[in-house]
């Protein structure tokens, strides 16, 4: 079980990373940023694997709940380092609905990786 995650864990950041670089590369210009919303996706689903792994460290199996709030928690990180590194502005009037969406994406993230690790028995 161990070894999936893990294995999980490396596909998801192998599908991050070209998200995020054709992000960057085709649209960090744009105005709307949208398209960042895969890397949310993805960001949630390594973390909410990567949460999972650690939990079969010690024995013990990582509910729904913290598939969700992994991610949650990360994805809020992220957008603290966002604001902090001055990459958005708060000012933005769209800067709450970006936030709000990614958000959501990185939550959906971590409930697609709860439903596969549930499906696979990862």
């Amino acid at each position: 079980m161990r070894q999936r995650l893990l294995i999980s864990q490396l596909v998801t950041l192998c599908a991050l990373w070209v998200a995020q670089s054709l992000g960057i590369y085709l649209y960090a210009r744009m105005e709307n940023n949208a398209f960042f919303a895969d890397s949310h996706f993805l960001g949630g689903m390594w973390t909410a694997f990567f949460f999972a792994w650690a939990f079969t460290i010690i024995g013990r199996k990582l509910p729904l709940a913290g598939f969700l709030a992994s991610a949650l928690a990360f994805g809020i990180a992220w957008e603290l380092y966002e604001v902090v590194l001055h990459l958005v502005s708060p000012d933005s009037l769209s800067y709450a609905v970006d936030t709000v969406a990614d958000l959501i994406f990185d939550a959906l993230g971590g409930y697609c990786a709860a439903l596969l690790a549930r499906k696979f028995s990862v």
